[in-house]
């Protein structure tokens, strides 16, 4: 079984937030661009919200498209996908698709694509059926490979964009070890100044995701 997670996030400071988590993809630095796969906008002053996800993994074609002047990345193929295995996108019906079953194996660790189709093509990996990371523009006859570190991190952004206080920007490792599941975040002002980031861990057998009540 997909091991789930649940994140709760409670916000002490002035300003509204919005909590954003990422997955890590090792040892390809600058090869992917990586994607929030699930976020949670917090209001101030005590507002609390939680997520909860499954670390289940799908081969994706991503499509890009622009709204209002944002950048928007979706996906409009997604199988599910298990690490080690390889996949092959092909021209079908006219479209691009995947086939249904891996073509093979990958390296134990990692999940690869190769395109096969008549053009380039953003090519994928979602977790729990949402996008994580993506290549763009993998050329007809070439490999996107997504090496899984089951790792995970956390970036806290202002959502008014006003400038009040300072936020701690460096992503922030979340680390879920020894089969704990429930991560406990808080985020506080400090000296009047500054939003800082703390994580406390916790299990749960059975946690609940708020969102869907």
């Amino acid at each position: 079984m997909p091991k789930t997670y649940r994140i709760d996030f409670e916000n002490f400071t002035p300003d509204t937030l919005l909590f954003a988590i990422h997955a890590d993809f090792a040892d390809n630095p600058g090869l992917e661009e990586r994607v929030s796969f699930l976020q949670a906008t917090v209001p101030p002053e005590g507002g609390m919200a939680g997520v909860e996800f499954e670390e289940s993994y799908s081969v994706m074609v991503i499509d890009y498209f622009n709204l209002k002047g944002i950048g928007i990345y979706k996906a409009f193929q997604s199988i599910p996908a298990a690490i080690g295995t390889a996949w092959s996108l092909i021209f079908k019906d006219n479209v691009s698709q995947f086939k249904r079953n891996s073509i093979g194996k990958a390296s134990s660790d990692t999940i690869t694509i190769l395109n096969r189709s008549k053009t380039k093509a953003t090519l994928g990996i979602g977790i729990g059926g949402r996008p994580a990371a993506y290549k763009k523009n993998v050329y007809v006859d070439a490999k996107a490979a997504f090496k899984i570190s089951h790792g995970y991190y956390l970036q806290v952004h202002r959502v008014d964009g006003m400038v009040k206080y300072d936020v701690q920007t460096d992503p922030v490792k979340l680390e879920f070890a020894g089969g704990l599941n429930i991560a406990k975040v808080a985020a506080k002002l400090v000296n009047s100044s500054k939003i800082v980031i703390s994580v406390e861990y916790d299990y749960f057998e059975n946690a609940r995701d708020d969102s869907k009540l």
